[in-house]
């Protein structure tokens, strides 16, 4: 999230593509109506649903699920060939002038590199920058030189026609050019749109690349960095961010931080491999400092235990083995009987991962399942028989199930994350009910009775257990405060920071510019430091004005990193430190002794223009990407690959190549393939969303809640419906090659057929939310019908785009 939903008013045009947010966002839509009406924006919904977002839109247009690629690549093709571009930041503040090493390639949907019977790239050495003797990257500030990034985007984009971009994504083409000739109009200095996706992006096998278009198109247009600028993640959960933000994913460590692989054994290198250096002259590559936030971590875990004869507890750090062990790859272990027992923490996968029956089985074969969680889900009783929505063999399912009610969000005192990067305090209202204790609490108390064992059964390689620091009051239960003064950092030494000012032994520290990597400095995560100083709680700031008038309210609860609330602002000045647009969007601007403005700046702040440092300063280059160089699975361009399961059966960009159907490194199991429908037995392209009445499968527990949407429906377009013989409220049932659901049948203008690749599809919108537990009627949990397969960067599983049949019963 480059932006804030606050800075929304700030836009003068706003897409929304890959969302609903009228609806799953209401509180944060405030702020397009507001765009709306006092900076006269327009809104934009490109959808394959006419939603309630699209009921309010100035303009609207449909798009066959799981082809924004196709509109997106069409829609870079048309800036570059009409001009549209803003060129003063995109030659200054992008890689375009870069040449690229002459051993990339791309041919027939597929890049240089590729590995057929592994199905990922396995050499990547080819996509990268030409480097000179010097080490810096070769550029061509002519952009002339036929491998500088800019004439190979050129040249990759231009098949992306008008003709060939509807044919593919199903959006009429006058529809398609309305709307690219006004994003257009956001090239020039004064006007910037912003862009707000959800999970109709990201859960796509190509949805990470689908976002990194989006991001391509704002740098083109110059919209990053900007006030109403930026692509903005609109979170669905007020602590998904969070959760991110912590490394609560198997690879991750706090403040994005990176788990080593087994190959890493060696701590030195490990630490220069993330720690980058300038890939050209004057720039700042933040990166650098990775050492410094990596040993101020395992000060925070580890205390005393951490020295630098030890580096710094590094051999106690798990190394891993594969890539990722997420969701997707737990799972197929599970099933193949590789996992003996899963602790499920706020979490539901049976109705939450892709294919219901597939995790069922795999939850079947464990030996014990912890559920830690406010309410009864689905999966703390996936072994009982419900009927036909969980028809299951009781007795034949073996698995202990214990399950441990916890505290929710309004029952104890923390913090949350939201969309905005903000960090804001909250209080409990009430005690949690009967025998309900806080995931701290229960987490608590199991890691000292683990490290109890340890100590008198002892245990294989007990140390990474044994080193871990608790120096809390109550051991059984540390408080919310003492862990957010640990998140933020403390000096563990006395330590003088880069301005001479001594930061004695135990005080909190200001920000993560005091971090250091001797030991002498503390910090659970480093993005972190800052929310809980010396001067207090800053999280739990209320001030919400404005002086400025730029809707960035620097006194409203703490935003990471350092309480800026645009990423990349600097950006918002040109090469001359002026803003832009000095009278609409002034956000940060050098005053001749530094950088100042109406947001903290995320820039060196003494580093005057003349020197040339860039904006983007966590990347080696300085400048921003078109060009991803080997950071992705499927290449360093974002290319159009079909869902998994197609309704046209072919990728319109290269059609001779089945290799380049569908994502050439997508996440998938050989398990997998046999469960795969095709648009000859499956012909209607399905996907699944949210409704404002129901939050997930949370609310649905609640008898207000359920008399809103009491049952589960499907939407189907009135065409489809007449051709099958379906009246609203007929029952359906809506199949796929891994199970069926039955649900009533709303009939809709919501809906409509497209023609792509000379052929109609028809799409299918299924709600999520319903199952066989909760207030509402029962339902079936709609993850049965979706495959057991993902994105190549992320693993998040295909939900919006599949294959099914409907027939009327």
């Amino acid at each position: 999230m480059t932006n804030h939903w606050s800075d929304i008013a700030n836009a003068n045009l706003v897409l929304v593509m890959g969302g609903n947010a009228a609806e799953a966002h209401p509180c944060g839509f405030k702020w397009v109506t507001e765009a709306k009406a006092h900076n006269k924006a327009r809104l934009i919904v490109v959808d394959p649903r006419f939603t309630r977002t699209a009921s309010v839109a100035d303009y609207y247009a449909p798009i066959r699920t799981g082809s924004d690629i196709a509109f997106m690549g069409g829609l870079i093709n048309y800036l570059l060939s009409t001009d549209k571009i803003q060129h003063e930041y995109v030659r200054n503040y992008t890689d375009v002038s870069f040449i690229v090493k002459e051993t990339y390639g791309f041919e027939d949907g597929l890049f240089s590199g590729y590995d057929a019977a592994k199905r990922v790239y396995a050499d990547k050495s080819g996509w990268g920058y030409e480097l000179g003797e010097d080490g810096f990257a070769k550029v061509d500030p002519t952009l002339q030189h036929p491998r500088c990034v800019f004439q190979l985007m050129k040249q990759h984009y231009s098949r992306y026609t008008p003709e060939l971009a509807s044919m593919t994504c199903g959006m009429p083409q006058d529809a398609m050019m309305k709307i690219w000739e006004e994003i257009a109009t956001c090239s020039v200095p004064g006007k910037t749109m912003t862009i707000l996706y959800a999970l109709g992006w990201t859960q796509h096998s190509i949805g990470a690349q689908i976002i990194r278009s989006a991001a391509m198109v704002q740098l083109l247009l110059g919209n990053v960095g900007m006030p109403g600028g930026g692509v903005n993640a609109l979170r669905g959960h007020s602590n998904i961010q969070g959760l991110t933000d912590l490394g609560l994913l198997s690879n991750s460590l706090p403040g994005y931080l990176t788990l080593a692989g087994d190959a890493e054994q060696d701590y030195a290198t490990f630490i220069d491999k993330r720690a980058s250096k300038p890939l050209r002259p004057g720039q700042l590559s933040y990166w650098q400092n990775y050492g410094k936030f990596h040993v101020s971590l395992m000060k925070a875990w580890y205390g005393a235990n951490a020295t630098a004869e030890n580096n710094w507890g590094y051999d106690w750090l798990p190394k891993l083995d594969v890539p990722a062990y997420d969701v997707l790859r737990m799972f197929e272990m599970m099933g193949q009987g590789k996992v003996n027992g899963y602790i499920c923490q706020g979490f539901n996968p049976i109705a939450a991962l892709p294919d219901k029956n597939r995790v069922t089985a795999a939850l079947a074969k464990l030996k014990w399942l912890v559920i830690m969680d406010p309410l009864a889900t689905e999966t703390s009783e996936f072994w009982r028989n419900a009927g036909p929505f969980n028809d299951v063999d009781t007795a034949n399912i073996q698995t202990e199930v214990i399950r441990l009610p916890t505290t929710c969000f309004a029952e104890e005192d923390g913090s949350l994350v939201n969309s905005s990067r903000w960090l804001q305090w909250h209080w409990k209202g009430a005690d949690g009910p009967g025998e309900t204790r806080t995931d701290v609490h229960i987490m608590s108390e199991l890691f000292l009775r683990m490290r109890q064992r340890y100590q008198t059964e002892g245990g294989a390689y007990p140390d990474a257990m044994m080193n871990i620091s608790w120096p809390y009051k109550v051991p059984e239960e540390p408080s919310p405060e003492e862990l957010a003064k640990e998140m933020n950092g403390w000096a563990v030494t006395d330590v003088t920071d880069p301005s001479g000012a001594v930061i004695k032994a135990g005080q909190q520290l200001a920000g993560f510019g005091q971090l250091k990597d001797d030991g002498s400095t503390a910090s659970g995560c480093w993005i972190f430091a800052g929310s809980w100083t010396e001067q207090g709680n800053q999280m739990a700031r209320r001030d919400n004005s404005d002086p400025y008038g730029m809707h960035q309210v620097q006194n409203w609860a703490w935003a990471w990193p350092a309480n800026r609330r645009i990423l990349y602002n600097r950006a918002s000045s040109d090469p001359q430190g002026k803003p832009w647009d000095p009278e609409k969007k002034r956000l940060v601007w050098w005053n001749g002794k530094a950088w100042t403005g109406t947001d903290v700046p995320d820039f060196k702040v003494d580093s005057p223009p003349e020197a040339g440092m860039n904006p983007f300063i966590m990347n080696p280059e300085g400048v921003a990407r078109f060009f991803a160089i080997d950071k992705m699975a499927e290449g360093p361009f974002p290319e159009h690959y079909e869902p998994f399961e197609t309704p046209i059966g072919i990728n319109p960009l290269h059609p001779q190549n089945k290799k380049a159907t569908s994502n050439p490194a997508g996440r998938i199991f050989d398990s997998v393939w046999d469960t795969l429908g095709t648009h000859d037995e499956f012909p209607y392209a399905a996907t699944t969303y949210r409704l404002t009445e129901h939050f997930h499968f949370w609310s649905k527990h609640c008898r207000l809640n359920a008399i809103a949407q009491p049952e589960q429906f499907v939407e189907i377009g009135e065409v489809l419906a007449n051709e099958k013989g379906i009246t609203a409220g007929d029952r359906v049932r809506v199949s796929s090659k891994r199970g069926h659901i039955d649900a009533v049948a709303v009939v809709t203008k919501r809906i409509r057929p497209l023609q792509v690749n000379n052929q109609t599809v028809h799409q299918i919108g299924i709600p999520l939310h319903w199952g066989f537990t909760g207030a509402t009627r029962h339902g079936y949990l709609t993850n049965t019908l979706v495959p057991f397969l993902g994105d190549g960067n992320t693993q998040t599983p295909e939900s919006k785009s599949f294959l099914v049949k409907v027939e009327k019963l």
